[in-house]
C-alpha cells in the first residue's frame, strides 16, 4: 500500500483552508496549510512534500512568485515539486501565466472533490482505498463535454440551492431554448440571427450543465459565422431532439420540491451587499444569477433584460444600486451605450462586465467605463460561478464603490481621518521595483494604507481625495512621508540600499517650504536626497504651475530624484517632461497592460521610451502582471518594472523577508 502523500497548501482565506484540508485528508493525504507564499517557501525548504497547492492571490508573496522562486532554487537543490495553482476566475491567459511561472497544473475554484481527485491522480500516488472511493455518481466534471445533463456543473454555477430551484432553472432553459429554435425556423432567417441565438443557447446550456447541447449549439454558431447553413432545418431538429434528452434527464433528477440543498462544500463567509443589478437578455442567466447571488449573501438582486430597462431602473432608484453586472451584447440598448448613460447619470455604484466577448473588447469597454467616471470591479466570463463573483464583490466589502465612496461611508469623514491619524491607523506599504532584465531589486514605492481598527482597509483614492478636500493633506502627507523614510532607513541598515519612491500630493506642491522640510526629514533618518525619488502626476503640476515649478526645481537642486507618474494618460505629458527637471518616467499601467495586444498602445509605449532615452530619463513600467508584458517591456528597452508579476505591496518586515528569500545574484 503506498504511503499517504504529504501535501503543502498555501491559501490565505480560512474557510478555503478548512474545505481543502477536509477534501485532501478524505482523499488519503497528509496536509500542512500556510497563509502566504513566504511561509510556504520556508516550509518547502525545511521539509519534503509530494505536491504544493497554492492560491494565486495571497499577501506577502503570491502564488506565481512562489512558483518562480521554487523553480529557481531547484536548479541548485535538485528535484521537481509538482505545483498546482488555484484560482477563483480562470480567464484570459491566466493558465499560460501559471505555466510560465513554473506551475504544473491549474484548478479553478470552487474546487470539487472530483476535480481535486483527478488532479491528484495525475501528480501523486494515492492509497488504494482512497483511490477506490473517487468517482461519485458519474455526474462529475470529468468528461462533461459529452454529458446530457451534468449536475455537478449546474451546482458549481448555482451554489448551495435546493434541487427544486435547480429544476426550475432547468425548466427555464428548456422553455427558452425551444422558443429560440422556433424563431430560427421562420422564413428569411439570416445568418447573424442564427449566430446570436446559438451563442446565447450555448452559454445557457453550459450554465445548466447540458454539455452535449452546448457543444451542438456552439458548432452551429461557428458554422453560421460563414453563412446560413444549407442543413439548418436538420440541425435544428437535432437540437430539438437533444432538448428532449435533457428534459428526460431532468425528470430523473432525484428529490422533489421539498428536498434540501445540493451537497456542496461549506460556503465561505457570505458577501453583504445591499443590491446588485444583473443586466442580460437571457432569462436563464438572470435566474441563475439571482439564485447564485442570493446564495452568497447579496440582500437584493435586481434584473433587467436590456440597457433601457437598466438605465430606467437606476434612475427610479435615484442611482442607489451597489453593483451592476452587465452583459455587453443586448438588444435595444447594448452594454456600451448603457455604460455611457450610467456615466452621465448619478449612478454611484460599481460595474462588473460579464460577457462571452473576446478579452480585448472587454478591456476596451472597461477603459471606457473608467473614462466615464465609473468604477469597474473586473471582468467575468459566462457561466459565472459563486467563487468568481464573490472574489469581485469582495473588492467593495471594505469600502463603498464608485464616486460616492467618500460621502456615503460615515467612517470616512474628516473627523475619522483625524482620529485615525491619532490612533496610528495609517500605514506605509512598499512595492518593489526591479531591473527589467535581471529582476534584481532596485527600489521600492511607498504606498499609503489605512487599516481601521476592525481590520478593514479604506482605499487610498478615497481617503487621499477626502484629505485634499478638507485641508488635511499636508498633515497626512507629513505623517506618511515620515513612515516611508523610516522604513527606507531600515532597509538601508539591513544592507538593502534601495531607492525609496514617495508620491507627492498635488496640493502639497503649493507649499514653498516643502523642499527644506523634506531635506531635513531625510537627513534626520540618515538617508540622502539622492536615495529618494519623488513621484508627481502631470495633473499635480498644472494646479499652480509657477509655484509647482519653483518647488520641483529646488527639490532637484537639493539632490532628490523626480519622477513623472502615470505618464501618457494626460494631454500635456510630453510638454511637462520638457519643462520640468525629471529624472524618471513611469509608464502608466493601462499602456503596459494593453501594449501586448493593442497596436496603438504599443506605439505610445515605443514613442515614450524613445523620448525618455533622448532625455536621459530612467524608465519604469507600472502594473506588469504577465510574462508577456515583461517580455514586451524588455524588447522596448525599459529599465525597471513594477507590478504583481514581481510582488505586491507589503509592510517593511514582509519586504525584508521577501528580499531575504530571493535568490542571491
Amino acid at each position: 500500500v503506498p504511503r499517504r502523500p504529504h501535501l503543502l497548501v498555501a491559501e490565505d482565506y480560512a474557510p478555503n483552508q478548512a474545505v481543502l484540508r477536509l477534501q485532501l485528508t478524505g482523499l488519503g493525504c497528509d496536509v500542512d496549510v500556510v497563509n502566504d507564499g513566504i511561509a510556504a517557501l520556508a516550509r518547502w525548504s525545511e521539509g519534503t512534500y509530494d505536491l504544493l497547492l497554492t492560491d494565486l492571490d495571497m499577501p506577502l508573496m503570491d502564488g506565481l512568485e512562489l512558483a518562480r522562486t521554487i523553480r529557481l532554487r531547484e536548479r541548485t537543490r535538485g528535484g521537481h515539486l509538482p505545483i498546482v495553482a488555484l484560482s477563483a476566475a480562470v480567464v484570459g491567459d491566466e493558465r499560460q501565466r501559471c505555466l510560465e511561472a513554473g506551475a504544473d497544473d491549474l484548478l479553478s475554484k470552487p474546487i470539487s472533490a472530483s476535480g481535486l481527485s483527478a488532479m491528484l491522480a495525475r501528480w501523486v500516488t494515492l492509497p488504494e482505498r482512497a483511490t477506490a472511493s473517487i468517482g461519485g455518481d458519474g455526474q462529475s466534471l470529468a468528461g462533461a463535454e459529452g454529458a446530457v445533463l451534468d449536475l455537478d456543473r449546474l451546482y458549481d454555477v448555482l451554489g448551495s440551492v435546493s434541487r427544486s430551484r435547480a429544476k426550475t432553472l432547468l425548466a427555464t432553459f428548456l422553455d427558452a431554448a425551444r422558443i429560440g429554435l422556433k424563431e430560427l425556423e421562420k422564413p428569411r432567417m439570416v445568418a447573424i440571427g442564427v449566430v446570436r441565438e446559438m451563442h446565447r443557447q450555448r452559454s445557457s446550456a453550459e450554465t445548466v450543465g447540458a454539455m452535449r447541447y452546448a457543444v451542438m449549439a456552439g458548432a452551429l454558431e461557428q458554422q453560421a459565422r460563414t453563412g446560413l447553413p444549407s442543413s439548418l432545418r436538420e440541425r435544428l431538429l437535432s437540437l430539438a431532439r437533444e432538448l428532449d434528452a435533457v428534459e428526460a434527464a431532468v425528470a430523473q433528477v432525484a428529490g422533489g420540491a421539498d428536498s434540501g440543498p445540493a451537497p456542496l462544500p461549506v460556503d465561505p463567509e457570505p458577501i453583504t451587499h445591499g443590491s446588485v443589478l444583473v443586466v442580460d437578455d437571457d432569462p436563464v442567466v438572470l435566474m441563475q444569477m439571482d439564485q447564485m447571488l442570493h446564495g452568497i449573501g447579496v440582500q437584493e438582486v435586481l434584473s433587467a433584460r436590456n440597457g433601457v430597462e437598466a438605465v430606467d431602473l437606476v434612475a427610479r432608484r435615484k442611482g442607489v444600486v451597489d453593483v451592476v453586472v452587465c452583459d455587453l451584447n443586448m438588444p435595444e440598448m447594448d452594454g456600451v451605450e448603457m455604460i455611457r448613460r450610467l456615466g452621465q447619470s448619478d449612478f454611484k455604484g460599481a460595474l462588473i462586465l460579464m460577457s462571452g466577448a473576446d478579452e480585448q473588447i472587454l478591456t476596451t469597454v472597461g477603459e471606457l467605463a473608467n473614462l466615464q467616471g465609473l468604477k469597474v470591479l473586473g471582468q467575468i466570463h459566462k457561466p459565472v460561478t459563486p467563487a468568481a463573483m464573490r472574489s469581485l464583490l469582495r473588492q467593495t466589502s471594505s469600502a463603498p464603490a464608485g464616486r460616492s465612496a467618500v460621502s456615503s461611508d460615515p467612517a470616512s469623514t474628516p473627523e475619522a481621518i483625524r482620529e485615525a491619524m491619532a490612533r496610528g491607523e495609517f500605514l506605509v506599504w512598499l512595492q518593489p521595483k526591479v531591473d527589467a532584465r535581471t529582476l534584481a531589486p532596485q527600489g521600492v514605492e511607498a504606498l499609503a494604507r489605512w487599516r481601521r481598527a476592525d481590520g478593514s482597509f479604506v482605499p487610498p483614492d478615497m481617503f487621499i481625495v477626502l484629505a485634499e478636500r478638507n485641508g488635511l493633506i499636508g498633515e497626512l502627507s507629513g505623517l506618511l512621508v515620515a513612515q516611508a523614510l523610516a522604513d527606507g532607513a531600515r532597509l538601508h541598515r539591513a544592507g538593502h540600499r534601495l531607492k525609496i519612491s514617495i508620491n507627492l500630493s498635488a496640493l502639497w506642491l503649493d507649499d514653498l517650504n516643502l523642499p527644506d522640510l523634506l531635506a531635513r526629514s531625510v537627513d534626520e533618518v540618515g538617508l540622502r536626497p539622492a536615495d529618494i525619488i519623488l513621484e508627481v502626476t502631470e495633473t499635480g503640476v498644472t494646479k499652480d504651475v509657477t509655484v509647482a515649478l519653483d518647488v520641483l526645481s529646488r527639490l532637484r537642486l537639493k539632490g532628490f530624484g523626480l519622477s513623472i507618474d502615470d505618464f501618457g494618460i494626460g494631454y500635456s505629458s510630453f510638454e511637462q517632461v520638457g519643462r520640468i527637471p525629471f529624472t524618471e518616467m513611469k509608464i502608466d499601467r493601462s499602456f503596459v497592460n494593453r501594449g501586448v495586444r493593442d497596436a496603438a498602445a504599443r506605439a505610445i509605449l515605443e514613442s515614450s521610451m524613445a523620448m525618455a532615452q533622448k532625455l536621459h530619463l530612467t524608465t519604469v513600467a507600472e502594473g506588469v502582471e504577465t510574462e508577456a508584458e515583461l517580455e514586451m517591456i524588455r524588447e522596448l528597452g525599459c529599465d525597471s518594472v513594477q507590478g504583481y508579476l514581481v510582488a505586491r505591496p507589503m509592510p517593511v518586515q514582509a519586504l525584508l523577508d521577501w528580499l531575504a528569500a530571493r535568490p542571491q545574484t
